[in-house]
């Protein structure tokens, strides 16, 4: 009889697994409330777009863009470089470490500004994709010469090396034909998939998705655009790609098309990274943020999504950049919002 009721137990077990597994995932149900100190600020510059890796220490380092509060904000394009903070608990508080990269002069892609850092380790190798540009005297003008790169490393200290040339290149003639920008890597059955943003032509903001036997490269294109619609221009971007229960997910910043909701953070899903739809519960953040002491607060940005996974392969914090008000100096910063309530059980060890 106790063998009987052993078996029922574990019987039971494993159908709870099987039906946890096949729950949709709802990462806005999944956001907890967020400790004061889960914020980074490089005093001094703007602050966008925190991508966290642990490092060899089994602390948790922050790369993020700055950029000078006296280029003003736009100044991104031509000034943005990608530093790096430190902290001993995935949600920080996070202390500025280290300047990763910046503009390597004339002759390459990425001459005077490097921007949006998303890192993986892949294989005890550190991977730092990117995005360069150099400036040019118009600002449309040195958006265009926007290229994806990535630089390499034994170490999250370095030291980084860089390929001569983009990692992904524009295409002639192409929805891509005007910059490529924005990139998101994933590792997923032995093959590396890339998301991207980019421009064609007609001045419509596509996105796109390659794929390569390494993880740095060659990337080869799929030849159509992917998360578009039939009317609007600019649908969405920021795309963040990553795993989930064998299928990929990536989670983009909408323009109101899919959600309805400007700004909207909302998660899709796909089979074969080519074929995208909006997940059963494609909503995710409409920009609002519960504080630890219970406040609300609706940010004006909260954009350039990208989590950080537990060893159990279960979200455990989501990074974005996130702005109060307005895009002005002492307003923007990356926020970092726990995904699992066991991080805020010692809330004291955020302060």
């Amino acid at each position: 009889m106790a063998r009987l009721f052993e078996r029922g137990l574990s019987f039971a077990f494993m159908i709870a697994l099987v039906v946890r597994a096949e729950e949709p995932l709802d990462l806005g149900a999944r956001m907890q409330p967020v400790p004061r100190a889960a914020v980074f600020q490089d005093e001094g510059w703007f602050t966008w777009g925190g991508s966290m890796v642990q490092g060899d220490d089994g602390r948790y380092y922050l790369c993020y863009s700055r950029w000078p509060y006296d280029v003003q904000m736009k100044g991104w394009i031509t000034h943005s470089q990608i530093a790096c903070a430190v902290a001993d608990h995935p949600l920080g508080p996070y202390r500025f470490s280290h300047k990763v990269l910046e503009g390597r002069g004339d002759g390459f892609f990425d001459a005077t500004m490097v921007h949006n850092p998303h890192i993986h380790k892949f294989d005890g190798t550190y991977y730092l994709y990117y995005i360069g540009a150099t400036a040019q005297p118009k600002f449309e003008a040195t958006r265009r010469t926007q290229r994806i790169g990535v630089a390499t490393a034994p170490s999250i200290h370095g030291p980084w090396k860089r390929l001569d040339k983009p990692l992904l290149d524009v295409s002639p003639d192409s929805f891509d034909s005007q910059f490529t920008t924005n990139p998101s890597v994933v590792e997923h059955n032995g093959r590396y998939v890339m998301l991207y943003k980019c421009l064609g032509k007609n001045k419509k903001v596509f996105h796109g998705v390659a794929f390569s036997d390494s993880p740095t490269g060659p990337f080869k294109k799929h030849g159509q655009p992917i998360f578009t619609h039939e009317t609007h221009p600019f649908p969405a971007e920021d795309p963040f790609i990553f795993p989930y229960h064998g299928k990929l997910h990536a989670i983009l910043s909408d323009h109101a098309v899919f959600t309805g909701i400007k700004q909207a953070l909302c998660l899709f899903t796909s089979e074969n990274g080519i074929d995208w739809e909006p997940a059963v519960i494609p909503l995710i953040s409409d920009r609002t943020v519960t504080w630890e002491d219970g406040t609300q607060e609706k940010l004006a940005d909260l954009e350039r999504p990208q989590i950080y996974f537990g060893a159990d392969g279960e979200p455990m914090v989501l990074f974005c950049a996130a702005t109060h008000v307005k895009r002005a100096p002492g307003n923007t910063f990356n926020i970092h919002i726990p995904l699992n309530r066991g991080l805020l059980l010692n809330p004291e060890e955020h302060e």
